[in-house]
C-alpha cells in the first residue's frame, strides 16, 4: 500500500519535513452520526471517535 508519492516522501526525507497522517472525514463516522444516531454505528468506529 503506497501512502505518499515517491517525491514526496523524497522532499519529506531531505528536509526532515513531518508527515502527519491523519483521516479527515474519520470514515464517515459524523455523517454517520447524524443520519441515523449512534446506536447504528459500528462498534469499533463508536470506540474510537465517540468521546
Amino acid at each position: 500500500m503506497v501512502f505518499m508519492e515517491e517525491e514526496t516522501m523524497a522532499l519529506h526525507a531531505e528536509t526532515r519535513l513531518a508527515a502527519i497522517p491523519y483521516s479527515s472525514q474519520a470514515k464517515g463516522f459524523f455523517s454517520k452520526l447524524d443520519l441515523s444516531g449512534k446506536e447504528s454505528l459500528p462498534e469499533g468506529l463508536v470506540k474510537k471517535y465517540y468521546n
